[in-house]
């Protein structure tokens, strides 16, 4: 693909990302509105394939990889994949350019800045797990806005970055499109739980395993599902360990299409230690399944105490049993709590605003 274009439309965005994948998992809606509306795209990952960008492709958009250099290069060679990746995005002649994930927003930033676009804004999915990272920070700086998920993240931008200009949005909005899961299950069924996340520590997926064990032990009558992809960080979980939890946890694989696993249970289980604002959740609420979130900045705003669900503390399976169990100890509420998910999703999360404060943010409503 050749990044060189004609200015045929007068508006023209650049969507970078860590990979294709996320690019199209967690903006492709995002990027569908913004060509529904007349806005050419350009999406940019480190990595790309042609199989792997057949889904932005397919959204209307245009699609690149961002050049690079080898690993553990010199700092000429930084330098030079640095102005490429500049020229990359110039020739796309955008009117903005949208960056997310720790470790390419920074350079894409940089490479905004660069190529002289006029509006930068750099999304952040969630804060580093150990404090605001210098590598965010100067990307803060270069951003003329910074688009957060929850309050807390908000005050950490503004507080300890110093951002000028900071927009909250609800994630990535929930697909109201989405139908409802199966109905709440009736008397003498067993509940069935499901976490679904990358496989990694930080996600809960361990805390997950081993309160699934509790509850087996207590002979609570409810089934455990797990979907996600490969864990990528320290704490990634390997398959010996799904096997040894495989007699309480059936993993059901990566679950590259969300909707498709999250209406097969009747509780969504979020365990994760650290969230901006978790999109299977939203997904979860749009399909009105009732919901146990650990109680962290953004994920314990989607759930209203045992009125869609029920919180409990992060890293701590044994408070997560004690969370199962209330729910199948209070199965007549299911239903209705199953409907004030459905309820607080087109109330609080729909994607349609979240899609109008970003293309507000990026001056291109």
């Amino acid at each position: 693909m050749t990044t060189e274009a004609s200015r045929g439309s007068s508006r023209r965005l650049v969507v970078v990302g860590p990979s294709v994948r996320a690019l199209a998992r967690l903006r492709g809606r995002f990027i569908s509105t913004c060509i529904a509306r007349g806005v050419d795209v350009l999406a940019l990952a480190p990595e790309s394939s042609a199989s792997g960008s057949e889904s932005l492709l397919r959204l209307g958009a245009q699609a690149g990889a961002i050049p690079q250099g080898p690993e553990g290069f010199t700092l000429f060679r930084a330098r030079k994949a640095a102005r490429a990746f500049a020229e990359q995005v110039r020739q796309f002649h955008p009117n903005a350019v949208l960056a997310f994930g720790a470790h390419i927003a920074p350079a894409a930033v940089a490479a905004a800045r660069r190529a002289g676009v006029q509006h930068v804004a750099l999304l952040v999915n969630e804060m580093p797990a150990n404090g605001a990272a210098k590598r965010l920070a100067r990307a803060v700086k270069g951003a003329n806005v910074v688009i957060v998920h929850n309050a807390a993240d908000a005050q950490t931008v503004k507080n300890e970055l110093g951002a000028p200009h900071v927009v909250r949005v609800q994630g990535a909005g929930a697909d109201l499109a989405l139908p409802m899961g199966v109905p709440m299950p009736a008397a003498g069924e067993a509940v069935v739980f499901l976490a679904a996340a990358r496989l990694d520590r930080v996600k809960g997926i361990y805390d997950y395993l081993e309160a699934a064990r509790i509850a087996h032990e207590r002979g609570l009558d409810a089934r455990f599902l797990l979907a996600g992809p490969d864990g990528f960080e320290t704490g990634s979980v390997k398959p010996d360990t799904l096997a040894r939890y495989a007699p309480f946890v059936t993993y059901i694989g990566d679950a590259a299409n969300l909707a498709d696993v999250v209406g097969q249970c009747h509780v969504f289980v979020c365990p994760s230690h650290r969230e901006g604002m978790p999109g299977a959740v939203l997904s979860a609420l749009a399909t009105g399944r009732v919901i146990i979130a650990t109680d962290i900045p953004g994920a314990r705003e989607t759930v209203d105490e045992m009125v869609n669900g029920t919180l409990c503390p992060p890293g701590d399976p044994a408070a997560l049993a004690d969370a199962f169990a209330r729910l199948v100890r209070n199965r007549a509420l299911l239903a209705p709590m199953s409907r004030a998910s459905r309820a607080k999703a087109e109330r609080s999360y729909s994607d349609t605003k979240v899609h109008e404060a970003l293309l507000d943010a990026l001056h291109l409503a």
